[in-house]
This record gives C-alpha cells, sequence and structure tokens, in this order.
C-alpha cells in the first residue's frame, strides 16, 4: 500500500509540475496595432468645403473606429467596430475661428455610433482627432477638414 501511495503522489508532483510549467509558458494575450486610414476631399455640396474621414483600422482583428465630418450642414459621424467586446475610442472636432470644440468618449461597445449636426460659420478650418487607449499606433489626426 505505501508503495502504491508512493506512485499515486510522484505522478500526482509530475502532473502538478507539467500543468505549472504549462501555465507559465502560455503567451500574453495580443496587444492591438492600429493603423491610420483616411483623408479629405472637396465637398460635393458645399462650395470650398472639405469632408474628412479618419478611421482606425486594426491590423491585428481588433475592428476599427471611424470618425466623418460633412462640411455639407457640418455633420460630424462617429462609429465604434471594434471587436465582441469593443474598444474605447474617443475623438475630438475643433472648428478654428469659431470657439466650438467637440469631444466624445465611446466606451466598449460594438456598433456604437453618434453623430452632431453642427451650424458653423463658412470657410472656418476643422480639426479631427480619432484615438484609442490600447495599443500601439493609437492616434489618427486630420486638419484639412473646412466648413
Amino acid at each position: 500500500m505505501a508503495k502504491s501511495l508512493t506512485r499515486i503522489a510522484a505522478c500526482a508532483t509530475a502532473a502538478l509540475t507539467s500543468v505549472l510549467l504549462l501555465a507559465g509558458s502560455a503567451e500574453a494575450a495580443p496587444v492591438p496595432k492600429w493603423k491610420c486610414e483616411g483623408g479629405s476631399s472637396a465637398s460635393p455640396d458645399d462650395p470650398g468645403g472639405r469632408d474628412v474621414r479618419l478611421r482606425l483600422a486594426s491590423t491585428n482583428g481588433y475592428g476599427y473606429a471611424e470618425v466623418r465630418f460633412i462640411a455639407h450642414g457640418e455633420h460630424i459621424y462617429f462609429d465604434n467596430y471594434a471587436g465582441e467586446n469593443g474598444r474605447p475610442f474617443w475623438m475630438e472636432m475643433e472648428m478654428q475661428g469659431a470657439t466650438w470644440k467637440y469631444k466624445w468618449n465611446l466606451g466598449p461597445g460594438y456598433g456604437l455610433h453618434h453623430s452632431y449636426n453642427g451650424s458653423f460659420p463658412e470657410d472656418e478650418k476643422v480639426s479631427s482627432l480619432l484615438s484609442t487607449y490600447i495599443g500601439t499606433g493609437k492616434t489618427c489626426t486630420n486638419s484639412s477638414g473646412r466648413t
């Protein structure tokens, strides 16, 4: 009986050691990597206006977030499609010349959407920023928008 107990104890120790070694060698979750995409273009409906689109797109499976400024009517759209659990993002829009700054914090959640319909003087410069708290390459900016 003592021999059986010794064998059982030895097997249990070996099994526990294997489990601990495997647990210690487990890889950490990958860090999100973001790529800034977008640009600006002349507004088709607002002479002199420039529309802007910014997108932070993950290069390793975490989805994307997007901000759009449409010069005609000064519309702002902000969408978060960053995975099942989402990622927290924030965006800022600022009009040069007008004392206006708009900031959204869009917390975790898939498909969250916000929009804003402004009314600003024509020929104002628009600066946009889209960023996230998590990962690398996590800020996207563009200052070529125009009302």
